[in-house]
């Protein structure tokens, strides 16, 4: 979460094992972004998804960097350690 990257497991017969916690970490993520920027920023974001405008526009808005981001959101979910492991 929060990295540009692709899980190609989502694309396998593997997908029932990953799908449930891939999404469930992407709404959680999302949350996230939402309580940073707010709900009427976020949709906003949606025309930008076509052109990859998205994450620098949240830059924008958070004043910080997408790495940035997703150390605090792994911090507010108690996920610090995970976050070290993914390095």
């Amino acid at each position: 979460m929060g990295e540009h990257a692709e899980l190609p497991a989502l694309f396998t017969t593997d997908r029932q094992t990953v799908a449930p916690t891939f999404y469930s970490c992407s709404f959680s993520f999302t949350k996230f972004v939402v309580g940073k920027i707010g709900l009427a920023e976020t949709v906003a974001l949606m025309p930008l998804l076509a052109s990859g405008g998205v994450p620098g526009r949240i830059e924008h808005l958070t004043h910080t960097t997408i790495p940035r981001l997703r150390e605090g959101w792994l911090r507010a979910i108690g996920a610090t350690d995970a976050s070290r492991q993914s390095r």
